[in-house]
């Protein structure tokens, strides 16, 4: 960009003087000639902005002032007031323009920081690092960290105290590596922050990994709560042909080995490296599968209690040469690419399809988005493919689970605003992870559906079941209705009858059935 500029300020006055010398050899300023140096005024202005085209703009009005002649033959000067005024209005147009160049490029910058930081903690997102560039001649290294037992804490404090958490994290880490020359931080998603390390040695990364380990067993104080500090930390670098995305996924895999391990750090190794690759291949089998029409969609019945019409929850089928591949499988894997809003589009035109054809046999159709999924790009995919069919938006039911509403205010936003579109939301699992019945209350919840495990569990303990009656009281009171999932006997079928469900999903009623 400097050196555009550079070039910019030189173009400008070589074009001043060059039409200088033509005004002066096509007989004076009588001539039109004088109007070409709004050219180059313009150049420099819109280039470096109002002070510098201001001087351009005085230097070219007064080569064009006393000194010129109006006629050159007759050696007749120019009235001090034409030259002037000339002057003057060469410098209003340089000023004009350049307010407007610098408007335009402080815009710029604005929206770059906007697509390029994360709105949270003000620190680079993922999206910017895909768009730097690498020397390969230096090693690059990367440190993933987040705390222990962040879900939980967040479950049971809820969102806003997480948003909290996260930004009183990230000023905590930013004061422990300001010292640090060639460090940068990112923020990958929720508590998980990535430190990258230029020219970076052993030496160095130990040094940073240290000071961050400081901090492990102190205390971080968030809206007046005390919460104690458990760092966990993956590591590794891009070296050679690694790319700088590599080198932070593998930091992240490395990080994910460290909380599953309940180690404070792990570094990626070859092993890691092979599993890595593995989930890549299923990744490459997924994406042709995908475009060989070998991804299949299922519906599963959700059956009316009382005998009214019945939802549909749509399911992805993997059918390989290998034989079935189950979506516990290849659905986390995807999750981290952008297969996952392939597979999302491909369910959302197969439900569509599907509520045109068979609408007034249905009450509700239910898509599952992710985290990654649940796009405003996707929302508005589906609504338009709903609207082209004249479809009612209140049939489809977008379907989440709580890892959702711990996510960002951006995510939050996008299932308001589709909430208010006339789609209804559930809840998925509820109960399968850290629940919060802040939830239900803050957000625009339609129905709420209990994990299959709590679910199977109630035959076994009283307190599972007064949790299952609370919070099928708790959605009554309050407009919801409730799907009870795993639903296999009769027995089990007729307690969640008796617990006021409204509906029942399960092999009892129906196995997922392949579109036709």
């Amino acid at each position: 960009m400097k050196f555009v500029k550079s070039k910019s300020i030189y173009f400008g006055y070589a074009l001043s003087l060059l039409n200088v010398i033509l005004v002066y050899f096509s007989g004076g300023t009588s001539s039109v000639y004088p109007n070409l140096n709004y050219i180059p005024i313009a150049i420099v202005a819109s280039g470096l902005g109002r002070k510098k085209g201001l001087i351009h703009a005085l230097f070219t009005g007064l080569l064009m002032g006393p000194l010129m002649p109006l006629h050159v033959l007759g050696n007749v000067m120019q009235p001090a007031a034409s030259w002037v005024m000339r002057a003057g209005i060469y410098t209003t147009i340089a000023w004009i323009i350049g307010f407007f160049a610098e408007l335009n490029e402080r815009k710029t910058k604005e929206m770059e920081d906007l697509l390029s930081r994360d709105q949270l903690t003000g620190f680079l997102n993922m999206s910017s690092l895909r768009s730097q560039t690498q020397d390969f001649g230096q090693s690059t290294g990367f440190i993933a960290i987040t705390l222990k037992d962040y879900e939980a804490i967040i479950g049971f404090f809820g969102l806003k105290f997480s948003n909290s958490l996260v930004r009183e994290y990230a000023i905590v880490l930013e004061k422990l590596l300001d010292e640090f020359e060639d460090v940068s931080i990112y923020r990958h998603h929720g508590l998980e922050f990535a430190v990258r390390v230029e020219s970076a040695s052993d030496g160095k990364m130990k040094k940073i990994y240290e000071k961050l380990e400081s901090i492990h067993g102190s205390t971080i104080t968030v809206d007046e709560v005390p919460l104690y500090i458990e760092n966990r930390m993956g590591i590794a670098f891009a070296r050679e042909d690694i790319t700088l995305e590599m080198g932070l996924r593998s930091s992240l895999l490395a990080l994910h080995k460290a909380v599953s391990s309940n180690y404070m750090f792990y570094e990626y190794n070859k092993k890691d490296e092979e599993l890595y690759n593995n989930l890549t291949s299923m990744a490459s089998r997924f994406s042709r599968a995908l475009k060989e029409g070998n991804i299949k969609v299922a519906f599963q019945k959700i059956v009316h209690t009382c005998g009214g019409k019945s939802g549909y929850e749509l399911l992805a089928r993997w059918s390989s040469d290998e034989g079935n591949i189950a979506p516990g499988k290849f659905i986390p894997v995807i999750e981290r690419s952008d297969l996952i809003n392939e597979l999302t589009r491909l369910i959302i035109e197969r439900a569509v399809d599907f509520i045109f054809f068979q609408g007034s046999e249905m009450e509700f159709v239910s898509i599952n988005f992710s985290v990654n999924s649940l796009s405003m790009q996707n929302i508005t995919f589906m609504d338009e493919l709903v609207k082209a069919r004249g479809i009612d938006p209140h049939i489809i039911v977008i379907e989440v689970t709580e890892e959702v509403f711990i996510e960002t205010d951006n995510i939050i936003a996008i299932i308001n605003t589709a909430s208010a579109m006339g789609y209804r939301i559930a809840i998925d699992d509820f109960g399968s992870g850290y629940s919060s019945y802040k939830y239900i209350d803050i957000f625009p919840i339609d129905i709420i559906k209990i994990d299959r495990n709590i679910i199977s569990h109630m035959d076994k303990s009283e307190k599972t079941r007064n949790i299952v009656r609370s919070i099928v009281k708790l959605s009554q009171e309050n407009g919801m209705m409730t799907v009870a999932e795993g639903i296999e006997t009769e027995d089990l079928a007729n307690r969640c009858k008796g617990f006021g469900f409204d509906y029942l999903q399960g092999f009892l009623y129906h196995r997922p059935e392949i579109m036709k």
